[in-house]
């Protein structure tokens, strides 16, 4: 067995409708964490794929020789040991100051505050962060976390969090899926595919066309248009998987995150002689539209706008 040294093997999945996933192989590592159910396969890369659909796995242990995949969620500790099984998440960089981390620790701590909050996932935030579990799972939190058992519940200091936007284009916004930057802006006399509204999403505003997750993220967005331009349509970070669209499940997002909300105005299969837009634009209606039966049409008249999107900045303290 070849498990004695820590050491991340990067894992890159995509799989249509949920997005790109980026998976650490835990080698000569043991991963405390409570299993979320149970999947069976022999197939690693078929068991990091369940993870990546469930937005609640944070990892996985993949017992091969038993044909079992363990979902994991509500991560406590990482210890090097003799074992080959455990693959998590990689998460976005989390930094507490006060903390200087080994690379384990530091990718345990993302793991952790994976959502970016004052508490962990899954914790209540009332002063303290507090989880109820038995006085063993708490005290199987890594010591650097600062977790205690209160003889009811598990507490864990709660992180002072502010965000922040790269720059005063955007406009800063939270959803129940955290906290994000939006800028709209014109797309002028632009034309091309969606990798060129893409490429002119980030150079005006450092960010990339929107994913959207929620009604409420489609609304906020449908707000931001100018209402002042007729039949102001807004391209959408949505594309096709192959350039064959029959229905919703033929699309993805640009950023590769969950297609888990959908807003379509028609997902009928397009006849001939309809206009199949280069890319999807949600329309005055805030509906997704993606082809029109018009006999001609100008789609520059149309989508004359763009959103722009990315991850808002954490700061602890």
């Amino acid at each position: 067995m070849k498990c004695r040294i820590f050491l991340a093997i990067l894992f890159i999945l995509t799989a249509p409708c949920y997005g790109k996933v980026t998976i650490l192989h835990l080698n000569g590592v043991f991963l405390a964490a409570d299993s979320l159910s149970m999947y069976y396969t022999t197939d690693n890369i078929d068991c990091l794929k369940q993870c990546g659909k469930n937005s609640s796995c944070i990892g996985v242990q993949m017992m091969t020789d038993m044909g079992m995949c363990s979902l994991l969620t509500m991560v406590r500790d990482v210890r090097n040991a003799m074992e080959c099984d455990y693959y998590i998440k990689k998460e976005r960089t989390v930094n507490i100051p006060g903390r200087s981390l080994t690379p384990l620790q530091q990718i345990l701590q993302n793991s952790v505050y994976a959502t970016q909050e004052a508490c962990p996932e899954g914790w209540t935030d009332g002063g303290n962060c507090t989880s109820v579990v038995s006085q063993s799972a708490c005290e199987n939190y890594a010591t650097f976390l600062g977790a205690t058992y209160d003889g009811t519940k598990c507490v864990m200091p709660r992180m002072n969090v502010t965000y922040s936007c790269p720059n005063t284009k955007l406009t800063l916004k939270r959803f129940s899926n955290g906290y994000f930057c939006y800028a709209m802006i014109l797309r002028g006399q632009l034309n091309g595919t969606i990798a060129t509204m893409n490429d002119f999403c980030y150079n005006e505003t450092g960010c990339y066309l929107a994913s959207i997750h929620s009604e409420a993220e489609n609304e906020f967005i449908a707000s931001m248009r100018d209402s002042s331009l007729s039949d102001n349509g807004v391209i959408i970070g949505l594309e096709s998987i192959n350039g064959q669209v029959e229905n919703a499940t033929d699309f993805q997002w640009l950023d590769r995150t969950v297609l888990d909300y959908a807003n379509f105005d028609d997902t009928s299969v397009p006849t001939k002689g309809v206009y199949a837009f280069p890319y999807p634009v949600m329309s005055t209606s805030n509906k997704w539209q993606t082809y029109t039966d018009q006999a001609s049409f100008d789609l520059s008249t149309f989508a004359k706008s763009m959103i722009c999107r990315c991850d808002a900045s954490a700061t602890y303290s």
